[in-house]
């Protein structure tokens, strides 16, 4: 990329906290456009059509823990709450649900759907709840709800105290059942897979602006143990334009390192598994 000029001449223009735009005259003999976005994923959610946050049904919580249906309470766990794989289980006056978040990056708002839950399924004899967040089945985070407390909060709203209040993170234990633990329900399933599009793309090429390589991607997981999971990937690739990418070095002796120039490679021979 012999140069034309020496001189190179260039913009910004900052448009606000979210980005900036600039323009380059480069070389003497190119025109480069960018623009800049920034965020804050400390401040960001995920929009959806959500389940509307449950509401107290004193009327409707069972007289006792035989009336309970363990099945629907996971059901409204995974679906309200977004914890999957969800194990219930019952010591006493202590129920315990142990299960991966996969919807709430807001914790407070995942367990106060799931004590909402619990609170309209469970009956009074239950006084304390326990959530134990996992993930890959290890226990990451444990929290314990006084269920009186949080039911009075919730059902009178008082303007001096949140359901936060009912709440408090202990030292994570263990989520292995105890010889006093009736376990009520079992969600844990070994087999699990999934099929995804996946799309690897490269901007700006020598050879062609635009490159592409649209491809399946079959995961498969099995749990041999809680503790043992085995796991692959296959890729099926569907169409590319890779032809058209076939880098040599310029004729003119530069030897600059190459970056991009690699990316075919990468991608039609990266193993998977």
């Amino acid at each position: 990329m012999t140069p034309a000029t020496p001189w190179n001449f260039g913009a910004l223009y900052r448009v606000g906290d979210w980005g900036d735009i600039r323009a380059s005259y480069q070389r003497g003999n190119a025109v480069a456009l960018g623009v800049t976005l920034r965020t804050n994923f400390n401040d960001t959610k995920a929009y959806w059509l959500d389940e509307p946050m449950p509401e107290p049904r004193p009327a409707q919580v069972a007289n006792s823990v035989d009336e309970v249906d363990w099945d629907k309470l996971a059901g409204e766990l995974n679906a309200i709450a977004g914890y999957d794989d969800v194990a219930i289980e019952r010591s006493g006056e202590t129920v315990t649900i142990v299960g991966k978040q996969k919807k709430y990056r807001d914790r407070d708002e995942a367990r106060e759907r799931a004590a909402r839950i619990l609170a309209n399924h469970l009956p009074a004899k239950i006084t304390t709840y326990h959530i134990i967040e996992t993930n890959l089945n290890l226990p990451q985070t444990e929290t314990q709800i006084d269920a009186n407390t949080f039911k009075k909060i919730a059902q009178q709203q008082p303007l001096d105290r949140q359901l936060t209040d009912s709440m408090s993170e202990k030292e994570v234990e263990s989520n292995v059942s105890t010889e006093t633990a009736a376990i009520e329900y079992d969600g844990f399933d070994r087999l699990q897979y999934s099929f995804r599009p996946t799309l690897a793309q490269s901007i700006g090429s020598a050879e062609n602006f635009y490159l592409y390589e649209l491809g399946i991607d079959g995961t498969a997981d099995v749990w041999a143990t809680k503790n043992l999971n085995l796991s692959g990937t296959v890729h099926l690739n569907v169409v590319d334009n890779y032809d058209k990418f076939n880098y040599i070095v310029p004729p003119d002796g530069t030897n600059v390192p190459r970056v991009r120039t690699l990316f075919r490679l990468m991608c039609l021979t990266t193993p998977y598994g």
